[in-house]
């Protein structure tokens, strides 16, 4: 099952591969577009165009009827009745091929979010390191030793939370650049990696276990299979801000904003009745 998710992570890599040369909002429109286009192309395959079409212009129908029976009481009701039925008609048309869209969409949003939520560190900054564990049987949390390196200095002695159970340290970066923090437990050596190279580079604030759901949702970096007591590592990476026309907004805003405006700006172009 994890194959699965290696594959989508390579797809996707191929895919962002050349719009690394563009800056940063740049290739972000060129991919909320792409993915308007995307949701015409699914919606327009997986949904009964003909029926759809019908039913607006029914809808249109009856609403004309409002207009212009506006002083006959007994029409006006009849106008919607028949609203409200084929209002429910276009729902049912439209909620098979709206989850089909879903899918692919989730799939993309998640890919995303490790490219535009969060930077890099710069040299200087402190942020807090989380290791869980699955359990603290043994006293495995003292077993736990963060190893020191080059590029972060360990400033506080581990902080043990035991209800989770957890450990947390606050580092502070010494050096800008790609390196791993160092973790060993019983002899084997954990790492997690921060600070991938390259423009659109998949920056992962969290490594986590094996499972095929956690890895689907948390895909930048490989699972953690070298032993089985560490559940996950996670670093608070700093959060990254899309500027447009001056302002600070979120990358999430411009995805779904120009995403939905290319979708419905190009429906008449590939034919599609949304």
């Amino acid at each position: 099952m994890l194959l699965i998710v290696k594959i989508i992570n390579v797809l996707f890599q191929l895919l962002f591969f050349p719009l690394r040369v563009f800056p940063e909002i740049w290739s972000l429109t060129i991919i909320s577009v792409v993915t308007g286009i995307v949701m015409l192309i699914i919606f327009r395959y997986t949904s009964n165009q003909k029926v759809i079409r019908e039913t607006k212009n029914k809808i249109k129908a009856h609403i004309f009827e409002l207009v212009f029976y506006k002083d006959n009481f007994k029409i006006i009701a009849k106008a919607i009745g028949k609203i409200m039925r084929y209002n429910a008609l276009y729902l049912k048309q439209t909620i098979i091929p709206l989850l089909f869209v879903f899918i692919p969409v989730i799939l993309i949003l998640i890919q995303l979010n490790f490219r535009y939520q969060y930077r890099a560190f710069r040299a200087g900054e402190q942020t807090l390191v989380k290791v869980k564990l699955h359990e603290d049987k043994s006293g495995e949390m003292s077993k736990i030793k963060f190893l020191p390196s080059s590029y972060y200095k360990v400033e506080t002695p581990p902080l043990r939370i035991f209800e989770q159970p957890e450990l947390d340290w606050r580092i502070r970066i010494l050096k800008q650049g790609t390196f791993n923090l160092l973790f060993e437990n019983e002899g084997d050596t954990i790492t997690k990696k921060i600070n991938p190279s390259g423009r659109l580079a998949m920056l992962a604030p969290k490594r986590t276990g094996a499972s095929f759901w956690q890895y689907l949702f948390a895909p930048a970096e490989e699972p953690i299979t070298e032993q089985k007591s560490i559940k996950s590592i996670e670093i608070q990476y700093p959060n990254r801000a899309l500027k447009v026309w001056g302002m600070k907004v979120h990358w999430l805003i411009v995805f779904f904003i120009i995403s939905l405006v290319a979708a419905f700006g190009l429906k008449g172009v590939f034919r599609v009745e949304i």
